[in-house]
């Protein structure tokens, strides 16, 4: 079973994932309303790529204002934690957390530019691609809007996805019931139909691409609030310890972190080697493969190390000497 000080941590990593959902979700919704779109649809009209892009953008911008927002809310949670553990154990120092020391001031701006930088590009890619498409199918300019609107929140894997899950049915291919997110509600209209030869409608089409498209989006938000709640709690909980030891003047000699995995099926097979694993205060962890990771979802490492990672740092004081 998971020690006290682990659960608080996973509640504090559950608690900003949840906030970074409701963030991205909120993306979704502001670049998908109707009013915006009509603004889009115009620039479209006039093939003005860029122009629609660049208002795609500017929400990006803001989604990623959610970042530095939550870095500071684990920061002054995990000060609050170590004032009522470890400065119980080396003095009455007070300690503070302070979101305005310039190394958590350069975390929290690097954090925020590289993960706006990489969803513009990846968002940019995706949707001109999408667009282009469309063009070179000569679909009308509310089609094309439709094609902006579905591109939106979607990696390039699953705009493909849900390319070829539209393919599959208006090919009346059985292989539309492979899909894991799909709507399932619809196979046994879809059995029946494609099995007597039939083809669905193109409203029905519609329909089930559209449920298609938004479980990946919904699997999507899910996929970022983990990962990058995983990142921003460990960068914000190191950083909180970096400076209460500045404050307390503790060696960092006596200091070590320990790596707790969260050991079920889900679990990598590479971090599961790593659980209980120590290291010293600055020195990296050492995954099964052989990545170097200072916490979970060290941003230095691949993206196999820390996609939905799962796993905390716990951290421990060894007495004076």
């Amino acid at each position: 079973m998971p020690s006290a000080d682990t659960r608080r941590i996973l509640r504090l990593i559950d608690s900003q994932s949840a906030a970074i959902k409701r963030s991205f979700m909120g993306f979704i919704s502001s670049v998908t309303d109707d009013k915006l779109m009509a603004q889009v649809r115009s620039l479209l009209e006039r093939r003005d790529i860029e122009g629609a892009l660049s208002i795609v953008d500017s929400h990006v911008v803001r989604l990623g204002s959610i970042l530095p927002a939550t870095f500071n809310a684990v920061g002054q949670a995990e000060v609050a934690a170590l004032a009522a553990n470890l400065a119980s154990r080396v003095g009455g120092t007070a300690i503070s957390w302070d979101p305005t020391h310039p190394r958590a001031a350069e975390l929290m701006r690097n954090n925020r530019l590289n993960f706006i930088r990489q969803f513009t590009n990846e968002q940019r890619s995706v949707t001109r691609e999408a667009l282009q498409n469309g063009y070179a199918e000569g679909l009308g300019s509310k089609a094309i809007a439709n094609t902006f609107r579905g591109s939106i929140g979607l990696t390039r894997a699953q705009s493909k996805a849900v390319d070829n899950y539209r393919r599959s049915l208006n090919e009346g291919s059985m292989d539309a019931l492979s899909r894991g997110l799909r709507d399932r509600r619809s196979d046994p209209k879809v059995t029946r139909l494609f099995s007597d030869g039939q083809s669905l409608t193109p409203e029905q089409i519609e329909t089930m691409v559209e449920r298609y498209r938004l479980n990946y989006i919904r699997f999507r938000a899910e996929t970022i609030a983990r990962t990058e709640g995983v990142k921003v709690t460990s960068m914000a909980r190191q950083e909180a310890l970096s400076q209460s030891v500045e404050d307390l003047e503790i060696p960092v000699e006596r200091l070590t972190r320990i790596w707790n995995s969260t050991v079920d099926a889900r679990t990598r097979d590479s971090h599961a080697v790593m659980n209980g694993q120590e290291v010293g205060f600055n020195e990296p962890f050492v995954s099964g493969d052989g990545n170097y990771l200072m916490y979970p979802g060290d941003p230095a490492a691949p993206i196999e190390e820390i996609a939905n990672c799962r796993c905390t740092v716990s951290n421990s004081i060894a007495p004076p000497a």
